[in-house]
C-alpha cells in the first residue's frame, strides 16, 4: 500500500511539474522565443513544454481554460480585445491575468501581390481580397482593428492562415494579408525559412508602406521592416506595431505557481544578456527591456513586482520599474471599450 501511495505522490508530481508555454505558428516568432524560454529558463519551473498555436486569442483563451498552460505570449490588443468583447465569464477571467514580462514591438505586415498598385491604399482595397488571419491569431484582432480606425473596406474578407494566404496570392485567388509579428518572421525569411512555397513564390509579393495612414497613430506605435529584416524586399517600409507580452495567472504567494513566475522572471532578467548578445537567439530579443512596463496599461504579476523591488537600488528614481500609461494606452484601452 505504501508502494502504490508513494508511486501515485511520484506520478502526480511529474504531471504537475510538466506545464506548458503557448505561443503560435511554427514560422512566426512567438514560437523561437518560446523554445528560448524553454531551453534556458524552463529547468526553473520543472520543465517547460513549448505549445505551437493559432496566436494569441488561442493563446489568452488557452491559458484561461487549459490547467497545465502557465505562461502564453499574446499581443497587447488581442489581451484588450478579450477584455472588452469576450463573454462576461471570459471577461472576468482575463481581468485575473498579470503580465510576467514584456517583450518586443510586432510589426503588422500587409502584404500584397507585387503587380498591385497601392500608392493610395484606401482606394487600391476596395478591390482587393484580404486575408486577415485566422480567428485564433493576434492577426485577426489587428486586422479588424486596421478597418475600423482607418475605415477601409476590402472588397472580400478571408480568415485563414499566412501560409495558404501566400499561395492564393501567386495563385491569383488572393490579393493581399495581414500578419503581424516580430520582423524577421522565420516564415518570410528567405535565409531562415524550410517554406519551399514561399522561396518559389518571393519574387511576387511586396510588403506595402503604412506611412500614409496617420489615424494608426493614435493607437500604434511607428516601426520599420528593412532589408536587413528581409533580403528579398525591394526597399524598406514604414509600418506599425503591437506590442506584445509574456502572461500568466495571478497566482497567490501560498501557491506553488507563484514561486514558478518568480523563478521564470528572474531567470529571464539574469540571462538577458546572453539573449541579447549571442546569434543562437532571435534578434527580436535585442528590444526586450524586463523592466520596462511602459506602454502596457496592465497590472505586473506580484512575484516579478516582488523581484524588481529588490533591485530598485539599481535604478535611480526616474528608472525604477514601474507601470505607467500614455495617451495611446488609453486611446487603444477606449477604443475596444467602444467595440
Amino acid at each position: 500500500m505504501k508502494k502504490l501511495v508513494l508511486s501515485l505522490l511520484i506520478i502526480a508530481g511529474i504531471l504537475e511539474a510538466r506545464i506548458s508555454i503557448v505561443t503560435g505558428g511554427k514560422g512566426g516568432t512567438y514560437y523561437p522565443f518560446g523554445q528560448q524560454i524553454s531551453k534556458e529558463c524552463g529547468d526553473t519551473v520543472g520543465g517547460l513544454d513549448v505549445v505551437s498555436t493559432s496566436g494569441s486569442l488561442d493563446n489568452i483563451y488557452r491559458l484561461l481554460k487549459e490547467p497545465n498552460v502557465k505562461f502564453a505570449i499574446a499581443q497587447y490588443d488581442a489581451l484588450l480585445y478579450v477584455l472588452n468583447n469576450g463573454s462576461e465569464e471570459d471577461k472576468q477571467k482575463v481581468g485575473d491575468l498579470r503580465v510576467l514580462m514584456p517583450l518586443y514591438q510586432e510589426g503588422i505586415h500587409l502584404i500584397v501581390r507585387k503587380d498591385i498598385d497601392m500608392s493610395d491604399i484606401k482606394n487600391a482595397f476596395k478591390n482587393l481580397r484580404v486575408s486577415v488571419g485566422k480567428k485564433g491569431s493576434g492577426t485577426f484582432v489587428t486586422a479588424k482593428n486596421f478597418a475600423k480606425i482607418t475605415g477601409i473596406r476590402w472588397k472580400k474578407t478571408y480568415a485563414q492562415d499566412v501560409k495558404t494566404s501566400i499561395k492564393q496570392i501567386v495563385n491569383g485567388e488572393l490579393d493581399a494579408l495581414f500578419y503581424v509579428a516580430g520582423a524577421p518572421a522565420k516564415l518570410f525569411n528567405v535565409d531562415e525559412s524550410n517554406d519551399k512555397i514561399f522561396n518559389l513564390y518571393k519574387d511576387h509579393l511586396k510588403i506595402v508602406d503604412l506611412a500614409s495612414l496617420s489615424e494608426l497613430k493614435k493607437f500604434y506605435s511607428n516601426a520599420t521592416i528593412s532589408l536587413k529584416d528581409y533580403k528579398w524586399m525591394d526597399q524598406g517600409v514604414s509600418t506599425k506595431s503591437v506590442r506584445s507580452v509574456l502572461i500568466t495567472y495571478n497566482y497567490k504567494p501560498f501557491q506553488p505557481s507563484y514561486t514558478k513566475v518568480k523563478r521564470l522572471y528572474q531567470c529571464l532578467y539574469k540571462k538577458l544578456n546572453k539573449f541579447q548578445t549571442s546569434s543562437d537567439f532571435h534578434p527580436k530579443w535585442q528590444e526586450v527591456d524586463p523592466t520596462d512596463f511602459r506602454g502596457i496599461n496592465w497590472e505586473i504579476h506580484p512575484a516579478v513586482q516582488s523581484y524588481l523591488r529588490t533591485l530598485e537600488s539599481n535604478y535611480d528614481k526616474k528608472e525604477k520599474p514601474s507601470v505607467k500609461s500614455n495617451d495611446k494606452d488609453k486611446a487603444l484601452d477606449n477604443f475596444f471599450k467602444d467595440m
